[in-house]
């Protein structure tokens, strides 16, 4: 086997393998390449450069009868120099190494006792597999960039004392500040984020650094976050045009500017064609500027603790645009309560009125759950109780019951109101500034009753909220009545009804006192609620609903009538050829899915039936019967 240890990395790992010992420096001295790219040692060839001298050896080759022809290359182990877009041709230099074994050791140790931890736990394989290597670590490099390695030597001895080592420039992707001459005491860290593919480059050498300087770890919990990728789930790649640049999204760009960037990247060919043609398809008018917290929002809507982060960044963060939007709504809406109240707004008042409890109480909810999914390292579960809240709670429960006081012009009720949305905003603004800080900072500047508070200094004093209590029970009956909303303005949008007309509602059986609720119920949907069910009203006959996760049915007055022998509703609109349309698509998705189980029985059987371990065996079996549990309903 011919093998060039001093111009391969494979056959490089083969020599130190079977010779048993690293190549002299007269066998090094033996290159067919020098620093220039033109051969040396290659007789009539010498002084070529090396694509020069392939055309020619094969030109002699052929003339030789020797040629036996070309093989394809793998492209993908094909090494490109990223700054001069030549290709990179390995040579054997002498380099500065750092014995890892006892630094290693010390970070696997403090892995298994748990001092250091690693979250999500999965991930901790990667770390404790680079530390297990204990291979010497290449802290140099044979570069002209780069900082110069800190070592001086004589040109008459190997003692290490005066001049630069010549061409050597260190290899750390991090330093300390004034070192060596000031010594750091301590690392104010306690945790790490970074991403899991780096968790060797980064994380252990940083470990095992910082300890063997200073005798400590710099941190002690490490949070390892997945690979951001696109929405189809493919890796992020120049080539394939699906790469974006953060600030795009923050300040928006045109299509003609992401264009004129593949110009000047190192792009040749088909490779600039197709990035081309990708970037023209996903973003045919560019990228709209959505600012800095609509991208934290795109962001914090996924589980960064995931393998593989799926995330289509462009619609996502114009989502988050459109809640920055719904926040700034949100605080005019309440700027027009407070122009409607006669002299200062106070603090919230204690009200009777369920939904001021209700409000209250799912604020202080939704601030436990914040801060129970903060402290687990969850912030995307954190976010999004944060964001439900808002959004749900206050804007599309809490102010659609506030309206009709403030077009009425009900002082009394509105002075209430008043006191209400200044506490939950205040409130909510210094919790969501945690996320999105530039958007919460401007608003609570707006509506702040003290100019002097601070929003960043109440974020870090302010922990608890002794003035609001939970109300567990009317949380969950608010959330049966939310259900009963929900289910009377779909038959709304399924009958066609028009949201002026009032509709009488029974519900039954009655968990809870629903009369409690007749103002919530009426501010939000516009029904009469009735205490019982009769079977036949003077506006029709009472069609009963189910309420989605509950056993209660809510019943409805419709016109009704016989139609080919069936009880139909008489409303807008040809509403038989929908429910039969419905129908029609339910049964082809039935056939559809029982057809799929059907064919995977047949590959479990047909695999079970060639099965001679008896464990596979019942492994399928048992995969035929859950599938039979499933055909059964459809």
């Amino acid at each position: 086997l011919k093998i060039t240890p001093s111009h391969d990395h494979v056959d490089f790992a083969i020599a130190r393998k079977y010779i048993g010992q690293l190549l002299s420096d007269e066998d090094v001295s033996r290159r067919c390449i020098n620093d220039s790219g033109c051969l040396v040692n290659a007789s009539d060839f010498n002084g070529l450069d090396r694509f020069e001298a392939r055309i020619k050896i094969i030109s002699r080759l052929c003339d030789n009868g020797k040629y036996g022809g070309t093989m394809p290359f793998p492209e993908q182990q094909l090494k490109i120099c990223g700054r001069t877009g030549d290709l990179i041709e390995p040579v054997l230099k002498k380099q500065w190494f750092v014995d890892c074994v006892a630094m290693n050791d010390t970070a696997l140790a403090a892995l298994e006792e748990g001092t250091i931890t690693v979250l999500p736990r999965s991930m901790q394989i990667h770390l404790e597999n680079w530390l297990n290597r204990k291979e010497p670590w290449c802290i140099s490099r044979q570069l002209d960039w780069g900082q110069r390695i800190p070592a001086f030597r004589p040109h008459s001895s190997d003692r290490y004392v005066r001049l630069f080592s010549r061409g050597e420039s260190v290899n750390l992707g991090f330093g300390f500040p004034g070192w060596p001459d000031r010594r750091i005491n301590r690392v104010p860290l306690s945790v790490l984020e970074t991403g899991f593919d780096i968790a060797g480059f980064w994380v252990a050498r940083m470990l095992t650094v910082c300890h063997s300087l200073t005798g400590f770890f710099p941190f002690t919990k490490v949070l390892l976050h997945g690979l951001v990728r696109d929405d189809e789930g493919k890796k992020m790649s120049k080539s394939l045009g699906n790469v974006i640049d953060p600030l795009d999204i923050i300040d928006g760009v045109s299509s003609q500017t992401m264009l004129q960037r593949l110009d000047e990247n190192a792009f040749q060919g088909v490779e600039k064609r197709k990035a081309a043609i990708s970037l023209k398809a996903r973003f045919p008018e560019g990228i709209r500027r959505c600012g800095p917290d609509a991208l934290r929002f795109a962001l914090l809507r996924h589980d960064a603790s995931a393998t593989d982060i799926n995330i289509d960044i462009v619609q996502e963060a114009s989502e988050g645009l459109r809640f920055c939007n719904k926040l700034w709504n949100l605080c005019n809406y309440a700027g027009d309560v407070w122009d409607n109240v006669e002299g200062e707004v106070v603090e919230a008042a204690s009200s009777d009125r369920i939904e001021d409890r209700w409000i209250k109480s799912r604020l202080k909810s939704t601030f436990l759950v914040l801060m129970e999914k903060m402290g687990s390292d969850r912030p995307h579960l954190a976010f999004a109780a944060m964001y439900k809240f808002l959004w749900n709670d206050l804007c599309d429960v809490y102010l659609e019951t506030t309206k009709k006081a403030l077009w009425a012009k009900d002082r009394e009720r509105l002075n209430v109101v008043a006191g209400i949305l200044h506490e939950v905003l205040e409130k909510s603004l210094v919790r969501l500034s945690i996320f999105m800080p530039f958007v919460s900072e401007y608003l609570f500047d707006r509506i702040k009753r003290k100019k002097e508070r601070n929003l960043y200094d109440l974020c870090l004093t302010e922990k608890t909220m002794d003035a609001f209590t939970i109300d567990n029970e009317l949380e969950k009956e608010m959330h049966s009545v939310l259900e009963i909303i929900k289910t009377v303005r779909s038959l709304r949008v399924l009958f066609q009804l028009s949201r002026r007309d009032t509709l009488q509602v029974a519900c039954q059986p009655d968990a809870f006192d629903l009369k409690r609720f007749q103002h919530v119920i009426q501010d939000l949907c516009n029904v009469t609620l009735l205490s019982t069910v009769p079977k036949i009203s003077s506006c029709g006959r009472f069609v009963p609903f189910p309420v989605h996760g509950y056993s209660t049915k809510i019943f409805v007055a419709l016109e009704v009538a016989f139609a080919d022998g069936c009880l139909m509703p008489c409303v807008r609109g040809d509403y038989e050829a929908q429910i039969k349309e419905k129908l029609n698509n339910q049964l082809q998705s039935a056939q559809s899915r029982k057809d799929q189980f059907l064919c995977r029985i047949k590959k479990h059987e047909m695999l079970a039936k060639n099965c001679e371990r008896k464990d596979l065996l019942d492994k399928h079996e048992r995969r035929i019967t859950q599938v039979f549990q499933k055909i059964l309903p459809l």
